[in-house]
């Protein structure tokens, strides 16, 4: 029921930021969720992140500029695996 529950809440957060960005999301959330986005976000998404998702993000672009291989078979970073 747990691993139900965290994935629905998972769904619920990145559908409504596809909707409407951070912005959207802070209306629909808990207050509790909003607070520990506002004072712990900046623990998690820091600089050294923000350069590894980059990092990440520019492999993953020139991959699919180079390659004709099908995205559902893609290669996956070391670190996007392990968090898998």
């Amino acid at each position: 029921m747990a691993y139900y529950e965290c994935l629905h809440e998972l769904k619920l957060i990145v559908d409504l930021l596809h909707e409407g960005g951070i912005t959207k999301m802070h209306r629909f959330i808990s207050e509790t969720a909003k607070y520990g986005d506002l004072t712990r976000g900046p623990r998690v998404v820091n600089k050294a992140t923000k350069k590894e998702m980059k990092k990440i993000l520019t492999e993953n672009s020139r991959r699919q500029v180079c390659s004709s291989v099908d995205l559902g078979n893609q290669d996956r970073s070391p670190q996007v695996q392990q968090a898998v």
